[in-house]
């Protein structure tokens, strides 16, 4: 459905741009369970 498609859009982007973040974040162990 379109909800679909724009919540995958939304996910791939919130991704995208946390990579920088996400070591502050969620710390370095986190980051290759979540990443990628």
């Amino acid at each position: 459905s379109v909800i679909d498609e724009l919540w995958r859009m939304v996910i791939q982007e919130f991704y995208r741009h946390d990579d920088i973040k996400r070591p502050h974040i969620f710390g370095l162990t986190a980051s290759p369970v979540i990443g990628k």
